[in-house]
Formats: C-alpha cells, sequence, structure tokens
C-alpha cells in the first residue's frame, strides 16, 4: 500500500513538473495585449484597441527571455523622483501557473496567473481591480511583427506637453545629435547632447516594428488636459509623418518605440546651448495670414525652430506671406516672426529685428501638415 502511495504521489510530482516545465518554454517570447475581458456595472464587456486604455493599469505587453529576465514594455516610471524612467528590463518568478514580475519603481512583486497559454495565444487573470469594474481576463499574443527595412528616417522629433507638466521637445538626428528644449510659462532650457550610431539604430528598428506610415495621425480618447505627444520624422530635410497621440492612445507598438525617448534626457549628458542666446525661443506657435491660423502641431513647430537657429543672418528683403504667432508666455526673446516660407524675420523684444535664410520654403514644402482654421486673436493675448 505505501508502494503504491509512493507511485502516485511520484507521478503526481512528475506531471507537475512537466506542466511547470511547459509554462517556462510556452511563456518565453514577445507577447502583447489584444483584449481585456471585463464585467462593468453588471455587464460582460470585451474591450480591443484604444478602450482598453482607461482600463489598462498593467503592461501592454511583456517580453519574457531565458534566466528570468523580463521586459515590461511599458516601462517603469518612479512618480515620486519627479517622473524618472527606470526603463523596461526586470526579472520575473515562475511558480506553476503563477507569475511574479518584479516592480522596480516601487520595489514590490506583481503578477497574473496563466489561465491558458499555446505557442501564441495567452490568456492571464490578475489581480482584483482597486474599483467596481470586476476584472475577467486578458488575451495576449506573440508579437510576430517584423521591421520595416524601407521605413528610414534622418531625424525623429518628439514633443511632450505633459499635461499639466513642463512641456518637452526632442530632437535626434542619424549622426546621434540631440536637442532636448523643455519650457514651461516662467523658465525654459534648450540644451544638446550625443548618442551613438548605434543608439539611433535601436530607434529607428523600434519605429520599423509598428507601421509608422500606415497608422493614423490622431489617436485620442477625448479626455481634458492629458498628457499629448507628437511625433515627427523627417526624410531629406522633408516631413514624412506626424502622428499625434492623446494620453497613449496610439497602437502599443507606437507607444513603445517614443515612450522611452521622451526619458532620454535622464540617461545623456545634457549641455546648455550658449550660441541660441539671441535666437528666437517660441512654444505652441503657428502661421497666421488675414483671418486664417495654421497649426502644425508641436514637433513640426519644433522642427523648425531648429532649422531657424541653424540657419545663417541675412539682409535679404523678402515679401511677407505669414506672420507666426506664440501665446505670449511662451515667446521668449522675440515678440513675433514673418515669414515667406523660407526666410524669417524675428522681431525682439528688446527692439531691432533679425532675418535668417533657411534655405528652403518650409510652408510650400510641407504644406499638407499644416492645418488652417479661422483665427481667434484673443487666444494670442
Amino acid at each position: 500500500m505505501k508502494l503504491r502511495t509512493l507511485l502516485v504521489v511520484s507521478i503526481l510530482f512528475v506531471l507537475a513538473s512537466c506542466k511547470r516545465n511547459e509554462y517556462q518554454q510556452k511563456i518565453l517570447g514577445d507577447w502583447k495585449l489584444v483584449s481585456l475581458n471585463i464585467k462593468d456595472s453588471g455587464r460582460v464587456r470585451v474591450l480591443q484597441d484604444s478602450n482598453i486604455r482607461p482600463y489598462l493599469y498593467n503592461s501592454g505587453g511583456y517580453a519574457f527571455l531565458q534566466d528570468n529576465v523580463c521586459e515590461n514594455r511599458s516601462g517603469y516610471v518612479n512618480f515620486q523622483k519627479e517622473k524618472q524612467y527606470l526603463g523596461t528590463r526586470t526579472k520575473y518568478k515562475l511558480d506553476g501557473d503563477s507569475v511574479s514580475i518584479f516592480n522596480p519603481a516601487n520595489n514590490s512583486w506583481q503578477g497574473f496567473r496563466i489561465l491558458n497559454i499555446d505557442h501564441d495565444t495567452m490568456y492571464i487573470k490578475k489581480a482584483p481591480w482597486p474599483n467596481d469594474t470586476e476584472y475577467i481576463s486578458s488575451k495576449y499574443v506573440k508579437r510576430h511583427s517584423k521591421p520595416d527595412h524601407q521605413f528610414e528616417f534622418d531625424e525623429v522629433i518628439i514633443s511632450d506637453n505633459g499635461g499639466w507638466s513642463p512641456g518637452r521637445n526632442i530632437l535626434i538626428r542619424k549622426d546621434g545629435t540631440v536637442i532636448y528644449h523643455k519650457y514651461s510659462s516662467k523658465s525654459m532650457g534648450i540644451y544638446k547632447s550625443k548618442i551613438s550610431i548605434d543608439q539611433f539604430s535601436e530607434i529607428q528598428r523600434a519605429f520599423s516594428m509598428a507601421d509608422v506610415l500606415n497608422l493614423k495621425n490622431e489617436y485620442h480618447d477625448n479626455s481634458a488636459d492629458t498628457p499629448n505627444s507628437s511625433i515627427t520624422f523627417i526624410k531629406d530635410g522633408k516631413i514624412i509623418k506626424t502622428i499625434n497621440d492623446h494620453d497613449g492612445s496610439a497602437p502599443f507598438d507606437l507607444i513603445w518605440a517614443y515612450k522611452p525617448l521622451e526619458y532620454l534626457y535622464q540617461d545623456i549628458k545634457l549641455d546648455l546651448i550658449e550660441k541660441n542666446a539671441e535666437k528666437p525661443i517660441f512654444a505652441s506657435f503657428g502661421f497666421q495670414h488675414g483671418n486664417q491660423y495654421g497649426n502644425m502641431g508641436m514637433a513640426n513647430e519644433f522642427y523648425l525652430l531648429s532649422l531657424i537657429w541653424n540657419a545663417k543672418q541675412t539682409k535679404q528683403s523678402f515679401v511677407k506671406r505669414f506672420d507666426i504667432r506664440s501665446v505670449p508666455y511662451y515667446a521668449y526673446r522675440a515678440s513675433k516672426m514673418e515669414t515667406d516660407g523660407r526666410f524669417y524675420k524675428v522681431f525682439w523684444k528688446q527692439g531691432g529685428s533679425t532675418t535668417y535664410d533657411i534655405g528652403f520654403n518650409f510652408i510650400d514644402v510641407n504644406k499638407k501638415f499644416i492645418e488652417f482654421e479661422t483665427w481667434n486673436p484673443k487666444s494670442y493675448q
């Protein structure tokens, strides 16, 4: 009898070990959240795409690697230290069907239970939510995206208005040059830095996984006062794509590519750009002609500003087509500008003016990225 009992226990132990080993092998890979199954106000709902965001308090994707290494694609941010970005890489533990992932932002383990898993689909259940919504399950699929090697860019600009936080612009060129601009109604700063060519290649590869050229130009969830990120790609001096993402409503692949870049300034040495002390610094500006006002978004504004900073001064006269106006408390040193698209005449607050030649007609080349509407002067007083 004892021998029989021992045999049964041994068989159960072997089966449990096999099951555990099965999970260890099947969980390896890059997983992306595709749907949530919840019960809200007594009604079962299946949420997909941008509808997931209001209910998403965990990562939209994980990569489980060998040696218990895990990447939380959404990354970790320590909000107790002025949004200190801690990266994406962490560690995980697997105990049967239970997965625990270490959160370095609060030094805690957080996890979920695997309900079902096969070679490319995983259903999981996480801890109860701290509200009236009953969490049922979520579905992840293996991420099999291949890089789009046809998508190349010379520069990428990411602008973030931060909601209630100070605004930030970061421009990254393929030669590794980084221009970082932080501004608020009370202060501003412009800095320069450098990354390696390999780092830029990794940035380009991350965006190539997002199918950028086929994405929409706008993603939003209709929330007020939420962070808004604007991402622009430049090729041969021309804008080739601009995407505005309100409150992280864009597809996960795009968010995973640009979010780490919003925090890049924390990991590089920043040198104050003294040479731009006499050049215009605007934030939130556009082109005004008669009663029409042309807006092109934060990232494109910063791209034009970077061209003016690098432009040569000239005495060349031109026929004005547009006034460039900014919200007054975002206009540093300059009160306004005039332009025909190529030449930019800056009127300084302390008096006098300077004209810059950027070498091509920015407005004509990039006109499809400028949206005109009826101008409201009260918005710029």
